[in-house]
């Protein structure tokens, strides 16, 4: 055990070393380079809105009611401590691994899992069908909507007082659940967040380790995805998952967490996440569904000003950090997208941030001046903390 935790320590002080190195690196271009990418980008806001919404137009404008359609809560209570949602589409060879990991579980709470069936063309249907009879399981079907939407209806069904999601491919590791609600309960907290394992073909390495039990600032410390922890059911009860769209666990970092009042970080193992290396293919990053980053960015901060929500340093720092993520995930589309995607950056935040709060970033004197050119390049040098949460 202790010749273990002394090769992790190695391993974690030498890949910080890399990233260290690698970090400054890329500062050293930035400035080498600087002088020489300025170009500026002259359209105008209406003009990079007509392109975009030509080029790829947003979603919401297709899908707005089918958004609506779920919104109605179940207000009987239940004997149930915790439900978990599992969305489930073309998983055929996985959602039977799935469900028995979460059915397996030995836990002195009671749970029930929410499966919806989102109108799969294998035999995913088939195999939900198998847990109909179940008691602990409460099947739906539907047509196929996307992954937001039937999480959508999932949050629908909600009584129980806590809610955890497990996407169909994944599973949850033994003693989670346990591990888990104990926390919830005993803390009275909002979200309890463990240890996650990434599962790659037959081997198994971590993708988030928590090294000790202990209090977090959830906009700031929990990973985006919704998956790998369970939270007070409430938190959702005024927002849905963006649906129609890539990158909906976006309303994590900008809208879910920042209502936690008490965050809990455990060391136990709660999750498997299933990564096929094959699934990942070069025509994703080329799709035009990766403009969706830009149109969700838009939407949840609307909906942030709707919902009252501060508009402060911190959060404008989480922005930024959004904004860097954002210009990777766009990064193979035609510049003249990307200069559009730009425009209209900026004017998301100027008109969500006042003057003083605007400044302190130096994103923000590009957007101001228009430099396309050194903000390609800024965000192609500084961006080595956003990691795509898709998968």
């Amino acid at each position: 055990m202790k010749m273990r935790n002394s090769v992790r320590k190695y391993a974690v002080h030498h890949k910080n070393k890399i990233e260290k190195i690698y970090c400054t690196i890329n500062r050293v271009r930035y400035y080498i380079e600087k002088p020489f990418c300025h170009r500026t980008v002259k359209i105008t806001r209406e003009h990079a809105q007509a392109l975009l919404q030509k080029f790829y137009p947003d979603p919401a404008r297709k899908l707005a009611k089918a958004e609506s359609s779920y919104m109605a809560r179940e207000n009987n209570r239940t004997e149930y401590d915790l439900q978990i949602i599992v969305p489930a589409y073309n998983v055929e060879q996985y959602l039977e691994a799935c469900m028995e990991s979460i059915l397996s579980q030995e836990t002195s709470y009671a749970f029930q899992v929410i499966l919806v069936e989102d109108g799969a063309t294998d035999c995913t249907r088939e195999i939900a069908k198998r847990y109909t009879m179940n008691e602990h399981v409460r099947v739906v079907f539907q047509e196929n909507q996307g992954v937001a939407a039937a999480r959508n209806r999932g949050l629908a069904l909600l009584t129980a007082p806590y809610v955890m999601f497990v996407d169909s491919d994944d599973m949850l590791a033994p003693g989670a659940i346990e591990a888990c609600m104990q926390v919830a309960y005993k803390e009275n907290a909002d979200i309890v967040e463990g240890t996650i394992q990434r599962k790659i073909d037959c081997s198994l390495s971590m993708y988030r380790r928590v090294d000790a039990y202990r209090m977090a600032n959830a906009a700031e410390e929990l990973i985006g995805q919704p998956w790998g922890k369970v939270i007070r059911s409430s938190l959702f009860e005024e927002i849905r998952f963006p649906e129609g769209y890539w990158f909906e666990d976006t309303i994590g970092r900008f809208l879910v967490y920042e209502l936690a009042k008490k965050t809990i970080l455990i060391p136990e193992v709660v999750y498997v996440y299933r990564l096929e290396l094959s699934s990942i293919s070069q025509s994703s990053k080329m799709s035009r569904k990766c403009i969706d980053t830009y149109w969700v960015t838009a939407r949840l901060l609307r909906k942030r000003k709707e919902m009252g929500m501060a508009f402060d340093a911190c959060f404008y720092q989480r922005v930024m950090e959004q904004i860097l993520l954002n210009a990777k995930r766009v990064k193979d589309m035609p510049r003249e997208v990307r200069e559009a995607i730009f425009v209209l950056t900026g004017a998301l935040v100027e008109t969500y941030f006042a003057p003083e709060i605007r400044m302190e970033s130096s994103i923000w004197k590009l957007f101001e001046s228009g430099d396309y050119g050194e903000y390609a390049l800024y965000c192609k040098t500084h961006s080595e903390g956003a990691v795509v949460q898709r998968k």
